[in-house]
Formats: C-alpha cells, structure tokens, sequence
C-alpha cells in the first residue's frame, strides 16, 4: 500500500471521509476555504445582480438640500424645509457649496454605515433568539413577553405561529460543486411540516435576496452545516430545503419555494464568473 492510499485510509477511520475538516471559516479576513483554498462568498456572488437602490440613493443626495419624501410629508412640510435650506443656500459662498456638494455626494455612505451598524446589533439579537430556542426549549419558539428589542419580538410572535421547530442558527455552509461558502442566518420546520431556510435582512423583499438564500439552500443539500472550524452540526443531520423566507427587520416577511431559486443562483454563480474573466482582462 503506497503513502497515500494509508493517509486516505487513516483520514477516514478519524472523521468518517476521506479528507477531515476540508471546510474552515477565516473569521479575520472573512474567507470560506474549502482545503485551504478561497471559495466565493454567496452574498458577493449574488452582488452581480444589483439591488433596487437608485431611488434611494438619489433621496439621501437630495435631503441636505431640502427634499422630503412626497408620501410621507404633507406639502406645507415640504414647502417650510424647502424655503428654509433656499436661504441656506443663498448665505453659502463658492467654497462652502461645493463642500455641501461634496456632503451630498457622500450621504448615502453614512446612511448605509449607520443602517449597518443598526441591522448588525438587530440580527444578533435575532440569532441569540433563535440559539436560545434552541438550547433551551428544543428548538420550539418561545413566547417572549418582553424582550426589549422591537424586531425580536415581532420575529418571536410570527414564529409561535408559524415554526414548529428552529433547526439551526448562523451555520456555515459550502458547495464544492458551484465553489461557494455562506452563513446561514436560521433553518427550521414550518408548523405545516415543510423545511424552511430564513434569512433576517434590515428592510425589504428583493428578488436578489432570495437568490441568495436560494444559493445557502443549494449548500445546506449538498454538504449540510458545519461550524466554523469545519466540524459537522449536529443538528438533524440532513435535509431538503422546501421553502426560503425573507424576514425584514420592519415589514412583512415572505415566503418562496426554494427550487426555482436555487437553479438562479446556479445561474447567478456563471454570471458572476464571467463578470470577473470580463473585468480581469
């Protein structure tokens, strides 16, 4: 028997197949490696689909100037910031205006940062949540009669009525097939006995982001969860995803069969590569 086939032999016997640990998570650098190797991360890949942003963008541009939104503001409000920030405006001289450009130009960023940093405290508070049915209630959902964050509540009161049992939460995940690695946020068992993968975002229901969640599901099939040092989950140890589930931080969440969107993100997982050979040259 040559050197290699013993190895093989010895890798199997010590975790059950024949390369121990393929999977581990570079926390610092925020890498999934498959034998060391970089893999794509889900959420990168489905970033060449865009997001529905432009419209956003351009009110965060607009607002130091005076603008409000339409829909939210009745027209006397409107008319009192607009003459308000017009004499603003006439009180600027040339450099001061280009610095209001330049502001303007930027706001978006600062929202999106503090919007980030808003959305990170809540979905940590979500997983806490989630882990804590988990390990303390068998992973049914617990009634919360006071947590003291808005979101987790709201989540908490859905789940009572709609989960039947939490599987996992913030579970790493691979496919060696499309080259990718993700987190995903949460999986459970519906209380109508189909598999769910739920994803917490801090607002709405995009296409994109059940692509992305379409892309965890393909990894959970292929490879189940594993943490991040590549240890196996224990968890129930196998399962086919039926449905993905978006659940805004503030809104209504929504629920898709997962095939359709596990074949995009195979589709978006090309697009992507393509998009690098293209920039690369």
């Amino acid at each position: 028997m040559n050197t290699q086939a013993a190895q093989a032999i010895v890798d199997f016997a010590t975790n059950g197949h024949a390369k121990a640990n393929r999977y581990r998570f570079d926390a610092e650098n925020h890498i999934h490696l498959l034998d060391d190797k970089p893999l794509m991360g889900t959420s990168t890949v489905v970033g060449a689909l865009g997001k529905p942003l432009t419209y956003w963008a351009a009110g965060c541009a607009l607002t130091p100037l005076g603008w409000l939104n339409r829909k939210k503001s009745t027209v006397n409000e409107r008319l009192d910031l607009a003459g308000e920030k017009l004499g603003m405006l006439r009180d600027l001289d040339r450099e001061g205006y280009v610095r209001l450009l330049e502001s303007c130009y930027h706001a978006h960023t600062k929202t999106l940062k503090d919007t980030a940093d808003e959305g990170t405290n809540t979905h940590a508070q979500l997983a806490h949540y989630v882990q804590s049915c988990i390990d303390d209630n068998g992973g049914e959902p617990c009634k919360l009669l006071k947590y003291g964050h808005g979101a987790v509540e709201v989540f908490a009161d859905w789940a009572m009525e709609h989960v039947q049992k939490f599987i996992w939460s913030e579970k790493h995940c691979y496919s060696e097939k499309l080259w990718v690695g993700g987190i995903s946020d949460c999986g459970c068992v519906l209380t109508n006995g189909r598999t769910a993968i739920i994803d917490f975002k801090r607002k709405g229901c995009y296409y994109s982001q059940f692509v992305q969640i379409g892309g965890y599901a393909e990894q959970v099939e292929e490879n189940w969860l594993l943490e991040a040092d590549g240890q196996r989950y224990g968890g129930v140890g196998q399962a086919d995803i039926d449905d993905l589930i978006v659940f805004p931080n503030a809104g209504k969440p929504r629920t898709e069969p997962a095939a359709p969107f596990m074949d995009r993100f195979a589709e978006v997982v090309n697009i992507y590569r393509h998009q690098q050979e293209y920039d690369s040259k």
